[in-house]
């Protein structure tokens, strides 16, 4: 009976570890960040979520100034960003303040979304600086 237990419990553990790493999409870090290495150049800004940054790093080949989305929650540090373009990488969770303001003070040219298991996907938007017509 134990020996019974034992393999069940092996085989759903098994299971388990095959369905997590084949067939959930878990908001696919390595496709993301290849849109961000083809749609970035030298003098454009990336800001990402500040817990994406191990993975940013290692798929990262952008040689772009990267920032993290935490330290970017005032209009203040938003405005040194002013005049250059910017790609944010943001999670898709609901009602993400810095998502927002970034999405309310700036310009959308382009986006793509990337998704991801239990709706937790990334989009990763570029950005402009409004001109004064657009506000």
């Amino acid at each position: 009976m134990v020996g019974a237990v034992f393999l069940f419990l092996l085989a759903s553990q098994l299971r388990g570890d095959w369905i997590y790493f084949h067939a959930w999409e878990k908001a696919n870090p390595k496709a993301v960040m290849q849109y961000v290495n083809s749609h970035s150049d030298p003098g454009m800004a990336i800001v990402r979520p500040a817990y994406f940054s191990d993975l940013f790093s290692y798929y990262d080949q952008t040689g772009a100034r990267v920032m993290d989305q935490d330290k970017m929650d005032s209009a203040g540090k938003r405005s040194s960003l002013h005049g250059k373009k910017v790609l944010l990488v943001a999670f898709d969770v609901p009602s993400d303040p810095v998502t927002d303001a970034f999405l309310s003070e700036f310009h959308e040219t382009a986006s793509r979304h990337f998704p991801g298991f239990a709706r937790l996907g990334i989009t990763v938007y570029a950005l402009e600086s409004k001109s004064p017509s657009r506000k």
